[in-house]
């Protein structure tokens, strides 16, 4: 079976994605919720930052999910008919869920291509500098015999050199590269982590609120987060 493209492996997670939001907003649309959602998922009237507030683009991102978390939640908790708040709520976890494993899968192809490019990068190519030396010493001889052999043999060496000095930086070139999107990838997770769902399982289980739990806020732990990094950093 032939390996799924960085393409398909996009579009394919998409797909599924659309799959459970379609089911999601047909089911409001039957509760008369559509209007309501839409309004709550506009995001912050007032976004943070918009008053020259010095924050970060991940904190921002934070703000807009607690806003848009807190909107949703109360929409949701405000369905008279419990089964179907707690279906929404699922539909709303299954969201979740399949966001954060389809993560986990980028994180691991993102690993994958670093031990690839790593491996690669170990192997460079001594077989094709043979043949780039041999084949001038070859070309050198036909031309003008065996002084042209012993300049073709000098030329081919620094010729291979040449070659394999090329390939070896590409190599880690490309190392660099999938080291570079596997940090970014890594942070990227980190910050999502401090992000609470929507919804807890409990709140899945008995459609009733947890309060407490919607009371968690992202932007507050990303300004945390970012915060002890600089004091790493420094």
């Amino acid at each position: 079976m032939a390996r799924e493209s960085d393409f398909e492996r996009g579009e394919r997670q998409r797909s599924e994605l659309r799959a459970i939001g379609k089911k999601q907003t047909e089911l409001e649309a039957v509760l008369g919720l559509a209007k309501a959602m839409e309004r709550a998922r506009e995001g912050n009237f007032f976004p943070l930052g918009i008053d020259g507030e010095n924050v970060s683009s991940d904190e921002y991102f934070a703000d807009e999910h607690d806003e848009d978390r807190r909107r949703v939640r109360k929409v949701y908790f405000g369905i008279p008919d419990i089964e179907r708040r707690k279906e929404l709520i699922k539909l709303q976890r299954q969201l979740d869920q399949k966001i954060e494993r389809q993560s986990e899968e980028d994180s691991w192809r993102a690993e994958a291509a670093v031990t690839e490019a790593r491996r690669a990068s170990r192997q460079l190519p001594w077989e094709w500098a043979a043949i780039i030396a041999v084949g001038c010493v070859a070309l050198g001889y036909y031309f003008q015999g065996l002084v042209g052999a012993i300049g073709g043999a000098v030329g081919g060496v620094f010729l291979a050199q040449g070659a394999v000095a090329n390939r070896k930086a590409q190599l880690l070139a490309d190392l660099e590269q999938a080291v570079g999107a596997l940090t970014d990838l890594k942070k990227a997770r980190r910050i999502a982590s401090l992000s609470p769902a929507y919804f807890s399982d409990i709140e899945a289980i008995t459609g009733e609120e947890d309060r407490e739990f919607g009371q968690q806020n992202a932007r507050w732990k990303v300004a945390e987060y970012e915060r002890q990094q600089k004091l790493k950093d420094a």
